[in-house]
């Protein structure tokens, strides 16, 4: 009897021990199966957050991981073999990517719904939206320095804004766009006025919320400037800018997995737009429309 019950016990014994082992090796192989995404992203908003957020919904066992630099930083980084993705860049950049063959040529499986002007001819990148320079000023600070409203980026030429002015760095995409606008003279001329510059929007933004500036040129106004919304911060909608796209690619590293690709199917789907079109002014799928502020006024 006690032969039999030390062998029954021995079974069991044997058995959990089986189970758990059984449970272990199910949950290393979960573990493993869960691939890193690394992207490379010029956006300094906290949108790219909640996009991240509800991807992960999607797909529980894809790891996102983002980190913003500037282009130089998104160069160096690609070189090192340290992003997967970018994200968010202006086409001007993507195309000088391109022509460094650091992209990998991919057709997503959402292209025929985005829209002809947001694709390229290679498929070496595709656009997501749009966005476009506006004039942001504290209404505080103008009443107080008694300042006149700008009607237009031209206005900041004046001698009142002299010192009253934050602008996008020269070495910025946003600076480009702003001269291909206004032309070398004129742009030169507002940055006379310019206090300092910030290469980040959110540098932008802290020194007219605090009250060190009256007036910025910015991008991305909406998912930048929500976190101060107290009232004082508005908009001039002033649009002689042309709006740039900004896209998302694959980078052309030694391994271009699955999971990069649908990434990339995944924020041009109608999840990732419904998303996005709270804080763009202009989306890249055919069917979703902004719902931003003020995004009835720019022009594609």
């Amino acid at each position: 009897m006690k032969k039999f019950i030390s062998i029954a016990m021995l079974s069991v014994f044997m058995f959990t021990l089986g189970g758990c082992s059984s449970v272990n090796k199910k949950m290393d192989v979960a573990t493993q199966e869960k691939t890193i995404i690394k992207i490379g992203t010029t956006l300094d908003g906290d949108y790219l957050k909640e996009l991240i957020d509800t991807f992960n919904i999607y797909y529980p066992n894809t790891i996102v991981e983002s980190k913003v630099y500037d282009f130089q930083g998104i160069e160096d980084a690609i070189d090192k073999d340290e992003v997967d993705i970018v994200y968010g860049l202006s086409e001007t950049d993507l195309k000088k990517l391109q022509k460094e063959d650091k992209l990998y040529q991919y057709k997503s499986k959402e292209y025929d719904n985005i829209k002809d002007q947001y694709k390229n001819n290679d498929n070496y990148y595709i656009g997501i939206g749009g966005f476009t320079p506006v004039i942001a000023y504290n209404k505080e600070i103008l009443k107080k320095e008694n300042l006149s409203l700008p009607k237009d980026f031209n206005d900041l030429q004046k001698d009142e804004y002299k010192n009253k002015v934050i602008m996008p760095s020269e070495d910025t995409t946003m600076y480009e766009e702003i001269v291909k606008a206004l032309g070398k003279g004129n742009t030169e001329k507002i940055y006379e006025n310019a206090k300092h510059t910030s290469k980040f929007n959110h540098g932008i933004a802290e020194v007219l919320n605090n009250e060190e500036v009256g007036i910025v040129i910015v991008p991305d106004y909406e998912g930048l400037f929500s976190a101060w919304d107290d009232g004082n911060v508005e908009l001039i909608y002033s649009n002689p800018i042309n709006v740039m796209a900004e896209g998302v690619a694959l980078i052309d590293n030694k391994e271009v997995k699955p999971q990069h690709k649908e990434f990339v199917d995944w924020v041009l789907g109608e999840e990732a737009m419904n998303v996005m079109r709270k804080n763009r002014a202009l989306l890249s799928r055919k069917e979703i429309k902004s719902v931003m502020p003020g995004s009835d006024k720019f022009v594609e």
